[in-house]
This record gives structure tokens, sequence and C-alpha cells, in this order.
């Protein structure tokens, strides 16, 4: 399909050249004519002087009529590095997705899949023309471009690069505000890619996921459970082996984010003891406050429990 709708832009182009098998390439006006290495070149410095729909021409036309394999794949993949330059995203992805469509073993295959997955995320970032109607102009959308690189991404998940994309499409959503496909995007990162060349992608990833939830967090008067899932996505981190040590700045980060929801945790389970205490309900209240520095060491909420225990036995008291 992708090769096809590339052909198809190809005949509706190619009406200044011609590929004539006895006399090479030859302009339907000027008559100019050239051999087919020599067309090829021809099409490389109308690149490079950003001349994109005359370098997309020659490029399309030896890619469909030249003679030699190999200068036919040159100039397939040359015509999508073409748009990319020209920061024609939409079209670029498609074209680098023909390019791999029709040479699948070439050995550009792997650089075209990943230019593939960059410019669909460009034109998530850039925004894709919508209309009303097909024909008054709506401003842009980002949804086109997460939907080609999600498709992307689901029929090459194994390339060296797919967990880079899946990290960078899950944060794009998330700047994007759109915080449960983020989550999506960075759940499957985490959970599909183990190996040592993801690591640090799959660490950041639980690192967002971690402070998805502490933004839900609203305070002590409200539902607990987002710090406590934050707790776990950054204690995952922290127990992953190899994670300690690819980043050692987000590491301390993640202990001192650690250390906070610890603290918070811990303040919470006191406030309940007191509530207890201030019932009356002082078995209650005795094993909350047993109970918290157990659960939340070398916070100074453990520390204040302790000197509340020794209060009611009759020991002293104290402040946090």
């Amino acid at each position: 399909m992708a090769f096809a709708r590339w052909l198809l832009g190809f005949l509706l182009l190619a009406d200044g050249w011609e590929y004539r098998p006895e006399l090479g390439y030859v302009h339907a006006e000027t008559l100019d004519r050239y051999g087919p290495q020599e067309f090829y070149e021809f099409g490389l410095a109308l690149a490079k002087e950003s001349r994109t729909d005359e370098a997309l021409e020659v490029f399309s036309l030896v890619a469909v009529h030249g003679p030699e394999p190999g200068l036919k794949e040159k100039a397939f993949y040359k015509r999508a590095e073409a748009l990319w330059s020209a920061a024609r995203y939409g079209d670029s992805h498609r074209a680098f997705e023909a390019f791999v469509t029709r040479y699948p073993d070439s050995e550009r295959a792997d650089r075209a899949k990943e230019r593939a997955m960059w410019c669909a995320l460009q034109l998530a970032r850039v925004g894709a023309p919508r209309s009303l109607l097909g024909v008054i102009p709506a401003g842009t959308t980002s949804s086109d471009g997460v939907e080609l690189l999600r498709e992307f991404l689901r029929r090459y998940p194994r390339e060296s690069f797919s967990a880079k994309y899946y990290l960078l499409l899950g944060e794009f959503l998330l700047e994007s505000g759109e915080e449960a496909e983020a989550e999506a995007e960075f759940t499957i990162l985490i959970e599909s890619y183990n190996d040592p060349a993801s690591r640090a992608y799959a660490a950041r990833a639980l690192v967002h996921l971690a402070e998805v939830e502490m933004k839900r967090f609203r305070g002590l008067e409200y539902d607990a459970r987002p710090l406590r899932e934050a707790k776990r996505h950054y204690q995952r981190y922290l127990d992953t082996e190899g994670f300690r040590t690819l980043n050692p700045t987000l590491t301390r980060y993640v202990e001192q984010r650690l250390e906070e929801i610890d603290g918070r945790l811990a303040e919470q389970h006191f406030r309940v003891a007191e509530y207890y205490a201030s019932r009356g309900w002082e078995g209650a209240a005795r094993l909350y406050l047993e109970t918290l520095p157990k659960m939340y060491p070398g916070t100074a909420w453990a520390r204040l429990a302790a000197r509340r225990l020794q209060e009611k036995d009759g020991e002293g008291g104290g402040s946090p």
C-alpha cells in the first residue's frame, strides 16, 4: 500500500522529465539529456540547493526507470531524504515507509525505519493541517503524527531504537496533557523492553509514571493511593538491576522523592494514631504508633511516634 501511494504520487508529479530507453532521461521541453548516474547526481545537486520538487521528480524517475537496481534503490531513498530535509514530515514518513516496504533487506532499511519514526514524531509536534469539509483551514492536529508513530512501532517493535521512540512518544503525550495515553506508552516500554540497550529508556519511563501519580496527589486529606503508586514506581526503579548506575543524578532524585513520599505517608499514619487517641481508642492509637517506625524508619514522624509512646508510658514528650 505504501509503495502504491508513492508510485501514484510520482505519476502525478513527473511531467517535465521522461525516460527513453534509447536516449536516457530527457526533458520534454528543453530536450536536455542525461545518463542514469549523471541524472541521479543532477538530483543530488538539486536537493542540495533545496529545489525539493525538482529533485523529487528526478529521484522518482530514476527509482522507477533506473536501469541499475542499486541506483534505483539509492534514488528511492534519496527521494525520502529530500522530503525529510524539506521538513515535509508526513510525506517523508510515507516515503521512508515505502522504501522499507520495497527494500526490506537493504542496508538502508534500519535508517529508513528510524527516520520514519522521527518524521511521525515531528509531524505530531508541529501538527498536520486540518480542514472543515476538506476546504476551510481549521488549524493543525497532532493526532496524525501520533497514530503514524504508534502504527510504525507496532509494525517494527524490535528495532534497536524502538524503545527510544516509545519513550519520546510518551513524553510528547505527557507534555500535551494526555496523561492516560502517555501512561499506556510508558507501560508498553517498561514491560516489553528489558534488554540492556533499552534500560535507560525504561528507567526514565518509570520515573515519568511516578511523576504522573505525584501530580494526581491532592493532599493528605484526600486519597493517598497516588502517593503509594508513585512510591511503587520509584522503588521499582531502585530495585531493577542496572538502573541505579545509569544516571546517578536521576537516581539521587528518585531517592529524594521516596524520602518525601515516606514523610507524607508517615504523617498520615501519625494523624490516624492521633485521631484514634482523641476518640479514646488507645489500643488502635498505640498499634499505629508502634507500626509507624517499622513502616517509615528514619522519618521525623517515626521519631515523634516513639516519643508519643514514651509519653503514654510516662517518660516525656516532644514534637517533630
